[in-house]
């Protein structure tokens, strides 16, 4: 019995369906793999982080390290716990951990740092002409002729430069640079060429986290912000100057609203005198004048009036 070559083979439905169920199957297990790899938190960047989310880390930073009420008995993790919580209220979308954050803040102030000695190094220079907008643009000049890239966080710059806590920690890294850069001139004789650690501000990657309990050694030359205590009695003098301003302010609208009254009182008061003084001045005027007429011209007279 011969069989026919040239046909189609015939597959097994059910075997079809099989391997149809097992394609499925494993389609949803790469789907569900890499959602989970998406979600799950870690501890380092899980995308690059635009310029508003930097400006709102900065901003938080600041916001948390300058608040005296808080208090200075903060732990690292507990530091970034508050940060990333008040974060994730601000952009709740994409998630950030308290790592990520911090390892975020950590690239954020190396780079500023080194921003900053750019500009501090064009302010040695006293260009005489030079405007504040003037040196800022020498200090971005200077940066990217140093670091071979222009300096993308000037906004973030703007927020830090001034404050308080940040340069307290800048001061602290000077500190720390000048006393390492010290030991290694005491030891450099006892090391082989290249093997002590070269750090220096701009290279200084140390977390602030402890950012209310790091700088506690300093000379007190810089602006520091208030303590938790006085922080609480200063408000406490302030509620109570505020209220009895406001208790002035009203006792000050009360007496001028009396004195409106007696005002007012007075001018009606001089106002009729001088409606009787003119009533009597006329009857005087009009008495002399008919005074030598006898009654009947009077009479006329005063019916003519």
């Amino acid at each position: 019995m011969a069989f026919n070559t040239s046909s189609p083979a015939i597959l097994d439905p059910l075997l079809e369906d099989n391997n149809q169920q097992e394609d499925e199957v494993k389609e949803e297990q790469t789907s569900t793999s890499k959602k989970k790899r998406n979600m799950e938190p870690k501890g380092t960047r899980q995308r690059n982080y635009s310029n508003c989310e930097d400006l709102q880390l900065c901003a938080i930073w600041l916001d948390i390290t300058q608040d005296p009420i808080i208090g200075k008995n903060q732990t690292g993790d507990k530091f970034w716990n508050r940060i990333t919580k008040k974060y994730m209220l601000a952009i709740p979308d994409p998630l950030r951990t308290p790592m990520g954050l911090k390892s975020c803040w950590c690239a954020l102030q190396a780079t500023i740092t080194k921003f900053s000695a750019c500009v501090k190094q064009i302010e040695h220079r006293n260009q005489r002409g030079a405007t504040n907008e003037d040196k800022l643009t020498y200090a971005l000049c200077l940066y990217a002729e140093t670091h071979k890239k222009a300096f993308a966080h000037i906004a973030c710059y703007n927020i830090l430069v001034n404050a308080p806590k940040w340069n307290e920690y800048i001061a602290s890294l000077q500190m720390k640079s000048s006393s390492q850069k010290r030991k290694r001139q005491d030891s450099v004789s006892n090391d082989l060429p290249g093997s002590v650690a070269n750090t220096s501000i701009a290279d200084s990657s140390e977390p602030p986290s402890d950012a209310f309990s790091s700088n506690e050694n300093l000379s007190g030359q810089l602006k520091r912000p208030s303590g938790h205590k006085k922080a609480k009695a200063d408000q406490q003098q302030t509620d109570v100057w505020q209220r009895s301003l406001a208790k002035s302010q009203q006792e000050m609208v009360e007496q001028t609203k009396l004195q409106n009254k007696l005002l007012a009182a007075q001018t009606k008061s001089m106002n009729s005198i001088a409606e009787d003084s003119q009533s009597m001045v006329k009857d005087s005027f009009m008495s002399k004048t008919y005074s030598h007429l006898d009654e009947r011209t009077q009479s006329c007279s005063f019916k003519l009036t």
